[in-house]
């Protein structure tokens, strides 16, 4: 009933139409006017014919169903081509890393990520080319809340900084054993700095939940240069659903002469070919 008078105040608000589109008048009585809508959706011949048992869309600019579907399908398509392969013995990823070049639009997580347990949904992480190393589990608390009862935008930051911190922890480790993963950490010779980040909330998370924070590193086709990309996401245990996505890009840093670094293809292979979670 409410999409069929969100269309009602549409078409009114359009005024008449000729041609191939009926012509609705406004008549005197605004129930001449309702009742002279309804059977235009009535009538096969009309354009806003609404045939039995279908639903009409929200709004005048709600897009095809059949359009949404075709979307979702080229995506499954894609994700033949980027879906990386996972040893099951050494937990090692090997990235499609051309093909996952630039931000990301998040459509095959959104619909592999649905119904899902929290070990249903590492799996499938992995299986998506994001590093177990990355995987944190954060409990929602009643203070991350705010007016709106629901988990402050600020707060995602947080997460996405612990989860990527974790990353960078494994990476470290793989570069250099324990003394390059506390360098990485304390800003000591060359690591990571955020240059950029986007978020992108998808749905509200209250009290209590668990999220499932994650990262999936990007290492560029040349195996050169000083942007790392990162595609990064939460999932939440309660909703079962996709619920934050965001892209950034950090930049390789030398804190010791304060300025940007280049790295070698030594350390973009490591990227490239994935870290044993510790």
């Amino acid at each position: 009933m409410i999409r069929v008078a969100r269309l009602c105040s549409h078409l009114l608000r359009q005024g008449p139409r000729r041609g191939n589109s009926v012509v609705l008048k406004r008549a005197s009585s605004s129930g001449s006017n309702v009742h002279s809508l309804y059977a235009a959706f009535k009538d096969p011949n009309s354009p806003y014919y609404l045939a039995p048992g279908t639903v009409g869309p929200a709004s005048p600019d709600e897009p095809d169903p059949s359009a949404h579907r075709d979307i979702h399908m080229s995506s499954v398509v894609a994700e033949q081509h980027t879906t990386p392969s996972v040893d099951s013995n050494s937990a090692s990823i090997q990235h499609a890393t051309e093909l996952l070049q630039g931000p990301c639009t998040y459509d095959v997580e959104r619909r592999k990520l649905r119904s899902l347990s929290p070990e249903q949904a590492k799996d499938a992480l992995v299986e998506m080319g994001y590093h177990p190393g990355s995987f944190l589990e954060q409990k929602i608390v009643w203070g991350d809340l705010d007016s709106f009862q629901h988990v402050n935008n600020v707060r995602y930051l947080r997460f996405l900084e612990s989860s990527r911190i974790l990353y960078m922890a494994a990476l470290g480790r793989a570069l250099g054993g324990p003394t390059k993963e506390q360098q990485m950490l304390k800003g000591k010779g060359t690591s990571l700095i955020m240059k950029s980040i986007e978020l992108s909330f998808r749905r509200p998370v209250t009290y209590p939940d668990t999220l499932l924070v994650a990262h999936r590193p990007v290492s560029p086709p040349s195996l050169n240069g000083s942007i790392f990309q990162f595609h990064a996401l939460a999932y939440s245990y309660t909703q079962q659903r996709l619920v934050l996505t965001s892209n950034c890009d950090c930049v390789w840093y030398d804190y010791d002469k304060l300025r940007k670094a280049e790295v070698g293809k030594d350390v973009w292979s490591v990227v490239k070919s994935g870290i044993s979670s510790p």
